[in-house]
């Protein structure tokens, strides 16, 4: 069932702790199998330390062939003098990937420090640079999948309420 109206859904609470934001990031996956048209909202006014922390997750394409690489660029920035150390960015995936490693070793000349393959996801250890860490790194679909990937988010290591992330993305491989 195709619906034609745009709904938008917002939270908003001064209560923090409660789910809000780990709820904004489980609804797309909902919407979408639903085939209902959305805009999501996350208005916490409790968390300013997560805008310390800014995360930008782009991929070259969302519709592949089994075997074709997808390339995914990244771009994570610790913004102003909030915070310090190590960040950490988990890097959503689309199930049944295999992660190229020969991308994520040009990805560490680039201000990762470190990175962990995951079934779900790529963990990027970043040594905050002034302008922020850019790198990308290349992933191919093992099988024909329409499914969505895993929430992106970055965080500070020794605050992980800093946070900042990036909603999952419906990929379809043939």
């Amino acid at each position: 069932m195709k619906t034609e109206n745009k709904r938008v859904v917002f939270t908003m609470g001064g209560k923090g702790g409660v789910g809000k934001t780990g709820l904004m990031v489980a609804l797309p996956e909902w919407f979408e199998a639903h085939d209902i048209p959305f805009t999501l909202l996350d208005l916490d006014t409790e968390n300013k330390a997560a805008r310390a922390l800014k995360l930008k997750v782009d991929f070259d394409r969302h519709e592949a062939k089994v075997g074709e690489p997808i390339a995914c660029r990244v771009e994570a920035e610790r913004i102003g003098f909030a915070g310090y150390g190590m960040m950490i960015a988990e890097i959503g995936l689309p199930p049944g990937v295999e992660v190229d490693r020969e991308s994520l070793e040009e990805a560490k000349q680039n201000g990762v420090d470190g990175y962990e393959v995951q079934p779900d996801r790529v963990v990027f250890y970043l040594w905050p640079n002034a302008g922020g860490s850019e790198f990308q790194f290349v992933f191919r679909p093992r099988f024909g999948i329409n499914a969505m990937s895993g929430p992106s988010v970055l965080y500070d290591y020794y605050n992980p309420d800093a946070n900042a992330a990036v909603l999952p993305l419906r990929f379809n491989v043939q």
